[in-house]
């Protein structure tokens, strides 16, 4: 352990630290997944090609995938 993240702990109590820029990218990002979530929708309503649904699809679960890494990042701290 680090002198620095000793200090932290002792500071702080041992409680995790989140930088307020992670938990603005955290925020920005969700809000993003929102936004890809429901142009999914419309597109599947719309009757969009399936190549175009699959790509959303997938661009939507990598979203996913990121925000629980920097989740599981920021509580690691």
């Amino acid at each position: 352990m680090s002198t620095s993240e000793y200090i932290r702990r002792k500071i702080f109590g041992g409680r995790p630290l989140l930088a307020r820029t992670d938990a603005m990218m955290i925020q920005e990002l969700r809000r993003i997944g929102g936004l890809l979530k429901h142009n999914f929708e419309t597109l599947r309503q719309a009757g969009a090609n399936k190549m175009i649904l699959e790509q959303q699809e997938q661009t939507l679960r990598l979203l996913i995938s990121v925000i629980e890494k920097m989740g599981m990042h920021s509580h690691d701290r």
